[in-house]
């Protein structure tokens, strides 16, 4: 997977460490404003979230002098850092994150470029048929933080069967956790159906769109739950949930990528709050996810899949 980083505006609040091995780190959008939920990584050894006020604790231990700190939040340039030794000695840090910037001038349609109807070209042909069979080659990492906050890491091999729109896993190298395995499998599951909401119309009715305007040569739009109460199956949102999502599609119209931020905090059975990227590609002339990368907020999990397809 290819990012693109960008240099950031890094404000340090400078107090002297006396010893101490917290690190406190806020995080706040372009007007200075908390950014709640922000998936903050190093090096890939460990993944944490910010919390609902955009701060995260963690011990300096954790990180060496040339690691490399990560931040990232939907609408937002990726921030990345490389750790040196003033940020281990500084006991409080503040990151300001700026907004992603988008080329409008590629698509103008005599007017205002209406995304619903573009939309309305996409066709059901281009989404995975769960009708078939099919068998998924994973690969899994997965890291969780536990009740007395302590890192745990796991990775391993799957193959997983896809069939009648149930997912079966045939074969698990390493992670025997019934609960992690149904984790992964939802993972899978949400990456593949959140398509659907933009490429039929009897879902994407149920959202506002908004054309962003061209970036890396992609069309990129914004999804939004319009403010209304809905159910469904999949998801169930409240009009004080938010779940905004952001869709690429490539030259050819097919979905290259997808960002979704979802927080929904009712306290209902199907209450869940996630960050979730996921890349596409052709598979047998539909769409299907190569890279996954969820973040389960409030289990605290992050769970990161590469896929393959025979």
């Amino acid at each position: 997977m290819i990012k693109q980083f960008f240099i950031f505006l890094f404000v340090f609040y400078v107090t002297p460490s006396l010893g101490s091995n917290i690190i406190r780190l806020k995080v706040t959008g372009e007007s200075s404003a908390p950014l709640s939920y922000c998936d903050v990584f190093v090096n890939n050894k460990w993944h944490l979230l910010t919390d609902d006020v955009g701060s995260v604790t963690f011990k300096s231990s954790l990180c060496e002098v040339g690691d490399t700190l990560q931040i990232s939040y939907l609408g937002y340039e990726h921030f990345h850092l490389v750790i040196s030794s003033r940020f281990l000695n500084t006991t409080e840090h503040v990151v300001q994150l700026l907004p992603k910037s988008y080329n409008l001038d590629d698509i103008v349609v005599k007017g205002t470029f209406d995304a619903e109807k573009f939309f309305k070209k996409k066709k059901k042909s281009m989404l995975m048929p769960y009708s078939d069979k099919h068998l998924t080659s994973v690969f899994a990492k997965i890291s969780y933080v536990d009740s007395v906050g302590r890192l745990h890491n796991y990775s391993g091999n799957f193959k997983i069967l896809f069939k009648l729109q149930k997912l079966q896993i045939i074969e698990n190298e390493c992670i025997p956790d019934s609960v992690m395995q149904v984790r992964i499998k939802r993972s899978l599951q949400l990456a593949t159906y959140i398509p659907f909401g933009v490429c039929l119309q009897k879902f994407r009715k149920l959202h506002d769109v908004q054309y962003l305007g061209i970036r890396d040569n992609k069309w990129c739009f914004m999804f939004n739950v319009k403010p209304k109460f809905i159910s469904h199956p999949f998801f169930s949102f409240q009009k004080e949930d938010k779940s905004p999502t952001q869709v690429n599609l490539d030259k050819s119209g097919f979905i290259s990528s997808m960002q979704t931020h979802t927080i929904i905090e009712s306290e209902s059975a199907n209450s869940h709050s996630y960050n979730l990227y996921t890349e596409y590609i052709p598979y047998k002339s539909f769409m299907a996810p190569s890279y996954i990368n969820i973040t389960l907020i409030n289990e605290k999990m992050n769970i990161e899949l590469k896929c393959s397809y025979e």
